[in-house]
């Protein structure tokens, strides 16, 4: 919370449920010390031979995927050649 933002929430009554509306306007995520859950699409094909090669090396592919990105992110921006 930010500016004193509050995290409590009221009940707005439907039919026949109660849904919690909280007052910072989002939702708020649980406390758990976990980064947040990212979705992306990767074909089969290189999914699965990296999967299989991260447990033969006794880790995950968030470790893989986390170790690639900071090397990515800490060089400079590369221009695309045109076509």
């Amino acid at each position: 919370m930010t500016n004193g933002e509050s995290a409590t929430s009221r009940c707005q009554m439907s039919t026949s449920f109660c849904t919690y509306v909280w007052q910072t306007g989002a939702m708020p995520r649980p406390a758990t010390g976990k980064t947040p859950v990212r979705n992306l699409r990767v074909p089969e094909h290189i999914w699965r031979p990296a999967l299989d090669k991260a447990k033969a090396e006794g880790r995950t592919l968030t470790e893989v995927i986390t170790t690639y990105l900071r090397r990515y992110i800490s060089t400079p921006p590369r221009r695309r050649p045109k076509d």
